[in-house]
């Protein structure tokens, strides 16, 4: 039944082909989910590709494995994109033509741009000037105040995911590591968080194990800024904690989905990393 349905959403791209000149496969299924991909691949193949339509197959398995069964010759140029996970940092092997895994965790971490949130900012607030908007969100204050604690924590989900996926982790989402609205995690909340999961993987394995995926994960991890913006799931955490700080210096009425598509009309497109040559010309 899973697979007919699979089938039956996949086979929707002919219906557009007229309008498209690739066709693109991507998991979200959710509301505003596929306007969003499609102004984001609109932008990122213009004047390569016209793209008017994107299409959801319903999660990762299903996107992989319609890659998996298009391996074949076709004149019409295809892509199937997947997001990065956890598996950017666990680790995760496909050899299939036109098969994508987003460089970042997800397609939120894409739509993370400084600039794109004070043009948004800039909008909703009657008054204050851009650069005083810049000073107040202080977005470089917000990545060093939450990268070393998001980093090791998401650390931790990784090694758990790698050798005792049962244990429940990014799934635990951002609230229960904050303690106010400035999109800022608290130390103490990550660091019993971080013990939680670290005896929950240990229990379920041993520590000869964990010590041995800890440093397989902690040797991907630099620490820096794109590492940032790259392994901590920008669905759960990033995006949250950010618009949870937008709205605290700016009045709007605006919806969080409503800001990631006003967002996705001006983040640099450039981070993702040679989407083009991913493309399935067979």
């Amino acid at each position: 039944m899973l697979e007919r349905k699979s089938n039956a959403k996949k086979a929707k791209s002919k219906f557009f082909q007229q309008y498209n000149e690739i066709d693109i496969y991507i998991e979200d299924t959710a509301v505003g989910y596929k306007k969003l991909f499609t102004k984001l691949m609109s932008r990122y193949f213009k004047g390569k590709y016209q793209v008017e339509n994107v299409f959801p197959l319903g999660g990762r398995l299903e996107v992989i494995k319609a890659c998996h069964d298009d391996q074949v010759k076709s004149d019409r140029p295809r892509i199937y994109i997947i997001d990065g996970d956890l598996y950017l940092l666990t680790g995760e092997k496909h050899n299939l033509k036109g098969l994508y895994i987003l460089p970042r965790y997800c397609i939120e971490n894409h739509l993370i741009c400084s600039e794109s949130i004070l043009k948004i900012m800039e909008e909703e607030d009657p008054e204050k000037e851009i650069e005083t908007l810049r000073k107040i969100f202080d977005f470089n204050g917000w990545v060093n105040s939450n990268k070393e604690n998001l980093l090791l924590l998401y650390i931790e989900y990784a090694i758990a995911k790698k050798i005792a996926p049962h244990i429940k982790t990014v799934s635990h989402g951002h609230k229960c590591l904050i303690n106010d609205n400035t999109g800022i995690v608290d130390s103490e909340k990550i660091q019993n968080h971080i013990k939680e999961v670290r005896v929950s993987t240990i229990q379920a394995t041993d520590i000869e194990t964990y010590e041995e995926a800890r440093s397989e994960v902690s040797q991907i991890v630099s620490f820096s800024d794109c590492d940032f913006l790259s392994y901590i799931s920008g669905k759960d955490v990033l995006m949250p904690l950010l618009l949870m700080r937008l709205k605290k210096n700016v009045k709007t009425n605006s919806t969080n989905i409503a800001i990631k598509h006003r967002l996705s009309n001006n983040c640099s497109v450039d981070t993702f990393k040679d989407l083009n040559l991913a493309v399935n010309l067979v």
